[in-house]
């Protein structure tokens, strides 16, 4: 795993990348690192998080974990549920927001789903919009895994141990490396292919079949994902305030209809209208995830 070594100051974040030959499952790592004397307000401890068609694994290594029952911008006038010290969770079709109990340590490890399939035989289905204590939900053979990426003294060795045990399954039934940092739009139509060549039916139904198989996700939410993060990229690439920006050429770059069509997507993706996203990015310490996602994209 590899970091990207931009420093955050909102956010103490770091992004790891992972190596070649584990990209075709590992999406990425992540990390957050924060004391109270550090934020601002209780608010600064949230953790804002678009639709993911991504399986994660995240482990509280100080602190606590909560999941807001509601994600996006109305987060905090909700309920807030304690997460497992080890949690799993599937592909989410909405935002989610979490909060921490300061000061708090956390990581996540990111999976491509049908990545994780062929290592542990979960089918990411079962386990849409859903997350649990992931000592129960995953096979015996990587308690130990789980256990020593908790107990690990620092944010390095941790890698060192995804590398160590999940590049040594991978490798074992290793179906492709990717050569470039995939984006979701990228991923989905290589997916969509493979699910359209693979099997002996290829109908639209069997095509959505297969594809909802693989992923949790029919191709349609994944699609509209990879668009969100499109138009994500494309705002950043004009480098300007969200009053400087074109908002309906964004729409246009990205695939969208017009601008309506995509403030739509964009609030049902992550949970806030793309001026407001735009500016929480910009500035707040809770929106550390995009962040880290702009520069490392």
């Amino acid at each position: 795993m590899h970091p990207n070594q931009t420093h955050l100051p909102l956010s103490d974040g770091q992004l790891w990348l992972p190596a070649l030959d584990l990209s075709g499952c590992v999406v990425a790592a992540l990390s957050r690192r924060a004391e109270a004397a550090h934020l601002k307000s209780d608010a600064d401890f949230y953790n804002h998080y678009p639709a993911s068609p991504y399986c994660t694994l995240s482990w509280w290594i100080e602190g606590q974990g909560q999941w807001c029952d509601v994600g996006g911008e109305r987060a905090s006038a909700h309920g807030r549920r304690t997460l497992p010290r080890i949690t799993f969770n599937g592909p989410q079709r909405g935002p989610v927001t979490t909060w921490c109990t300061p000061p708090f340590h956390g990581v996540m490890l990111n999976f491509r789903p049908e990545a994780l399939r062929h290592l542990t035989g979960m089918d990411a289905g079962s386990w849409l919009d859903k997350w649990g204590d992931a000592r129960e939900a995953l096979p015996p053979s990587w308690q130990g895994f789980l256990q020593a990426m908790l107990e690990a003294p620092d944010d390095f060795t941790r890698m060192i141990h995804i590398e160590q045990f999940v590049g040594t399954q991978w490798r074992a039934v290793q179906t492709r490396s990717i050569q470039r940092r995939e984006r979701i739009h990228d991923w989905c139509e290589d997916l969509a292919r493979r699910a359209a060549l693979s099997g002996k039916g290829r109908s639209a139904r069997q095509f959505e079949r297969r594809f909802k198989r693989w992923l949790g996700l029919p191709h349609r939410e994944l699609f509209a994902m990879g668009r969100a993060e499109r138009a994500f990229f494309e705002a950043l690439d004009q480098d300007g305030s969200p009053e400087d920006l074109d908002w309906s050429d964004v729409a246009i770059a990205a695939g969208y209809a017009d601008q309506c069509h995509m403030i739509r997507q964009a609030r049902r993706i992550s949970g806030f209208t793309p001026a407001v996203l735009f500016k929480r990015v910009k500035s707040d310490p809770s929106f550390w995830t995009y962040r880290l996602w702009g520069i490392g994209g």
